[in-house]
C-alpha cells in the first residue's frame, strides 16, 4: 500500500497526531478510549470525545475501500501500510468491548542517539560502548523484547554505527527499518517477505546478494 492510497482517506481527529514527530503509536479501545505512546513522555491518556465507534467503523470503511478488500463479521481483520505507517483494524465482533485501532508510525529517520539513550536509562554508558564494539567487531546480535519496546529503532541505532562501505541486506514483513532511504546512496537492499516469499526463502537468496549484514526482523520460527 503505497503513500497515494493512505492520501485518499479522511484521518479526521487522528491527523494532528500522525503529524507530531514526538508521538510512535496511537491506540483506540474500550468504545473511545484513546492512548499515545510518544518518546518524550511514553504512554498516556487522551480525552476525545470525537474519536469513538462511529468515526472508527468510518475510517475502517475508507482503508477497506481504498484497498479493495472486506472488513465485517467473516472478515474481522484489517492491515494496511505504507512507507512510514501501520494501520491494524480489529472488528468488534472480535473485539467485543468495541472496534479497536492500532497506528504505528515507522518514520525513515534515526530516532535515537547516544545523549537520549543513556539520559533515559536505555542503557549504561559501559553497555552502549560495548555494543557499538560489538557492531564494528562483525558479531552477531539479537535483539529482543516486548511489544512496543523500541526494539526496531534500537537496531536502526545500531545500524548506523555500521561502516559506509559494507553492503546492508534488510529482510522484513513490513517495512519499518527504512535504512534504504536513511542512507540513499549506500549499498543496502531491503527485501520484503510476502506469501510466496518466506523469510527462509528470502534468506537463501540474500546470501547469494554477497551481504555483509543481514538485519532479519521479526524473527518468530525457523529462520
Amino acid at each position: 500500500m503505497n503513500e497515494a492510497i493512505f492520501e485518499q482517506m479522511d484521518f479526521g481527529p487522528l491527523a494532528e497526531f500522525l503529524a507530531d514527530d514526538d508521538i510512535t503509536d496511537i491506540s483506540y479501545s474500550n468504545n473511545g478510549q484513546v492512548w499515545l505512546k510518544t518518546l518524550s513522555k511514553g504512554v498516556y491518556q487522551v480525552e476525545r470525545p470525537d474519536i469513538n465507534n462511529p468515526f472508527m467503523e468510518k475510517l475502517a470503511f475508507q482503508c477497506s475501500n481504498v484497498m479493495g478488500k472486506t472488513f465485517n463479521m467473516a472478515h474481522p481483520l484489517l492491515d494496511a501500510e505504507s512507507a512510514e505507517l501501520r494501520l491494524n483494524f480489529v472488528h468488534e465482533s472480535i473485539a467485543t468491548n468495541g472496534i479497536a485501532l492500532l497506528i504505528r508510525k515507522t518514520p525513515a529517520m534515526i530516532r535515537l542517539n547516544k545523549e537520549k539513550l543513556i539520559k533515559e536509562d536505555y542503557v549504561s554508558v559501559k553497555l552502549h560502548d560495548f555494543l557499538i564494539t560489538c557492531v564494528t567487531g562483525h558479531c552477531n546480535i539479537l535483539v529482543s523484547g516486548e511489544t512496543g519496546s523500541g526494539k526496531t529503532e534500537f537496531i536502526k541505532y545500531l545500524a548506523s554505527k555500521i561502516k559506509e562501505d559494507e553492503k546492508i541486506i534488510t529482510i522484513e514483513d513490513t517495512l519499518e527499518l527504512h535504512l534504504d532511504k536513511i542512507y540513499p546512496n549506500r549499498d543496502i537492499v531491503a527485501m520484503k517477505t510476502n506469501n510466496i516469499a518466506s523469510y527462509s526463502d528470502v534468506l537463501v537468496a540474500c546470501m547469494r546478494q554477497n551481504p555483509r549484514w543481514i538485519l532479519l526482523s521479526e524473527v518468530r520460527s525457523a529462520e
